[in-house]
């Protein structure tokens, strides 16, 4: 995760999605960091751009772009 986010620029969209099931963990973005608990504790890797704070749930598709030097990440609404 912490990749695709590292590899915006300005005005590149990435959609994406995490996880083969959805009893996956969460990732949660929060600052500048995306943390994910892994059962032995609380991971946390620093990323290239602030974050916004969410929590983001297996196997849903979201959106990731670059605005104005931060990541905004939405969630796509499945039709």
């Amino acid at each position: 995760m912490r990749a695709v986010l590292d590899s915006l620029s300005p005005g590149v969209k990435i959609a994406f999605s995490y996880g083969s099931s959805a009893s996956a963990d969460e990732l949660v973005l929060a600052g500048s960091s995306v943390s994910v608990n892994d059962g032995q504790g609380l991971l946390t890797f620093r990323t290239d751009y602030p974050v916004p704070s969410i929590i983001l749930v297996p196997t849903e598709p979201y959106l990731a772009q670059l605005v104005g030097g931060r990541v905004e990440v939405t969630s796509v609404v499945r039709g």
